[in-house]
């Protein structure tokens, strides 16, 4: 197998188990994801909607004591606005909460009931303000009729006491009967009136410590102390006289009595405001055991959620460890095989091409007596054959040069033999070309000499000279020209 084999034998397996880790990473991302995404979609919003009923149960449960507390019938109406927004809340927030359909009907039955139940508080304070504003009311109009009969047995009192005052400055003590009958007839109607306005003092009394009695069982004592006043107030009445100011007072007085036995009278007013008082501490009671309920309810949805929360996180978390141990194993594996291939195969390689590397540039520097590793059948064998290929060119290569050179010498001798021979035979030329011009010159001086004499002869000599001066220059050239090539000849060799 060659060099790409093994090296994408050794890519694929490095690619697998990185494609491995890949996956595992993902798939544990994935899980890690799912959870958090129903955690952050379905538990975290069911734990704040049960959070929010449990604020909005918390809101109705304090308002229930501020309606006891209401006095006035405007301000129960502001309660009870209140109370009826917060419910259309708590129905906003049911309908729209991801909690179990099961749990979310339990809750709004718990609602409903509890909305019942404030109603009926709503209408027991109602009965309870207006008995108690009745009861005021009473009272009220008994301490205006008690000053009235204040005022009428103070009156009467003073006229008795008046009269007795006259009338013991005629009484006859010498006759026998006379001071009996006075006390008779002037002692007993005041100490009558007196005990009138006592009794009187005592009726309003017991029906004030009735009117604020906080304990039911107490006023039948009272009532019964109240009968024992009214009949000695009557016997007392009955002592004042007929006179019209005891009359009126007698009027007054049976008005003083109805605040105790007519209908709707302080002790029956004040035991029905007690009983209803009651009925709004039973109905605020079991409106109590009722919020109580509910919360312990939206407790217990709170925490199944943060328990299903801290399970599937608590998995989340076991998976996350395990895909980390995993993806620990196929580093470590990874490594193992990077480590392996490097050590068994890239090290090799580097070795060898390190040597062949070498090899090269010592071909390079002209060493043709390196040795060239071609054991092997991949592409360094391959490489290492081209180069043994290479050597063995370069060594032709100089065995040609050399036989060249030595070819080369013996033309260069030959040529050179063939140059001076040449070289012989253009100087014999030239020297024959001089002597040919010296032997014209020698003419040419000849008949110019005789050119004095004969014109004509002059003439035709001068053209003679032309002619072989003509000549001359052209044999000088020639000479010239063979002068370079013998040079140029000289130089190429």
């Amino acid at each position: 197998m060659g060099i790409g084999g093994r090296l994408l034998l050794s890519v694929l397996a490095i690619f697998a188990t990185t494609v491995v880790a890949i996956v595992i990473g993902w798939v544990s991302m994935t899980s890690s994801s799912n959870t958090l995404s129903e955690i952050s979609h379905v538990k975290s919003p069911a734990v704040a909607d049960a959070l929010r009923l449990s604020e909005t149960v918390a809101r109705i449960t304090s308002i229930a004591p501020a309606l006891v507390a209401a006095k006035t019938t405007v301000e129960r109406e502001n309660i009870a606005a209140r109370v009826q927004s917060i419910f259309e809340q708590f129905a906003g927030i049911v309908a729209s909460a991801k909690i179990g359909a099961e749990v979310m009907t339990n809750l709004q039955s718990g609602a409903d009931e509890l909305k019942a139940l404030l109603g009926e508080i709503e209408a027991k304070v109602t009965e309870r303000n207006r008995l108690a504003g009745a009861r005021a009311e009473s009272m009220e109009k008994l301490r205006a009729l008690h000053k009235e009969f204040a005022v009428g047995a103070a009156g009467i009192i003073d006229d008795v006491t008046f009269n007795l005052s006259l009338g013991v400055e005629a009484v006859d003590v010498t006759q026998p009967g006379a001071l009996l009958e006075f006390v008779e007839s002037g002692v007993e109607p005041l100490a009558a009136a007196m005990n009138v306005k006592a009794e009187a003092n005592q009726i309003v009394g017991l029906l004030g410590n009735a009117a604020t009695e906080t304990q039911s069982e107490n006023l039948q004592p009272l009532r019964e102390r109240f009968l024992t006043s009214k009949s000695q107030f009557l016997d007392a009445m009955s002592l004042t006289g007929e006179s019209d100011a005891a009359q009126n007072l007698a009027d007054q007085g049976g008005k003083l009595l109805a605040f105790g036995i007519d209908e709707g009278n302080v002790f029956d007013n004040r035991i029905a405001e007690l009983k209803t008082q009651d009925d709004i501490e039973a109905l605020m009671a079991k409106s109590r055991e009722l919020s109580a309920k509910f919360s312990d309810d939206i407790a217990g949805v709170v925490d199944v959620a943060e328990t299903q929360m801290a399970k599937e996180a608590a998995a989340a978390e076991a998976s996350a460890a395990a895909n980390k141990k995993v993806l620990m194993f196929l580093a470590g594996f990874s490594l193992l095989i990077a480590a392996g291939v490097y050590l068994m195969y890239v090290r090799r390689l580097v070795a060898r091409l390190v040597t062949l590397s070498g090899n090269m540039v010592a071909l390079a520097d002209g060493d043709l007596t390196v040795a060239v590793d071609t054991h092997g059948s991949d592409e360094i064998a391959s490489m290492a054959g081209t180069v043994q290929v290479f050597k063995e060119n370069a060594q032709e290569v100089n065995r040609m040069a050399s036989e060249r050179e030595i070819e080369d010498r013996r033309n260069r001798r030959r040529l050179r033999s063939q140059v001076l021979a040449l070289n012989a035979a253009l100087e014999e030329e030239v020297a024959k070309a001089v002597d040919l011009v010296k032997e014209r010159v020698s003419t040419v001086e000849n008949s110019a000499r005789s050119a004095a004499d004969l014109s004509q002869s002059a003439h035709t000599q001068a053209s003679t000279v032309a002619s072989a001066a003509e000549e001359a220059t052209i044999n000088v050239q020639t000479v010239a020209s063979a002068a370079e090539e013998l040079s140029a000849s000289i130089n190429e060799i």
